[in-house]
């Protein structure tokens, strides 16, 4: 079971976007969701990768995300 506030006071969710690439539109869509997450309180982290990343670089860090109870 993850953390709650009301189980845990101190308790910060954390949105997570991962990226691959710089594309504008995606780029765009990354800053709202930056902003959203601050209006309402919560964590904001992105996780940007190269264009070229790889298959196994993107699973890595969505299993890195995963791990982590505040995400």
């Amino acid at each position: 079971m993850r953390p709650s506030v009301a189980q845990h006071p101190r308790f910060a969710p954390t949105l997570a976007i991962v990226q691959a690439g710089d594309c504008p539109d995606s780029s765009t869509y990354v800053r709202m969701k930056k902003r959203a997450a601050q209006e309402v309180g919560i964590g904001f982290r992105h996780c940007a990768l190269p264009a070229e990343a790889t298959a196994e670089m993107l699973i890595e860090t969505v299993k890195g995300l995963n791990a982590d109870e505040n995400v």
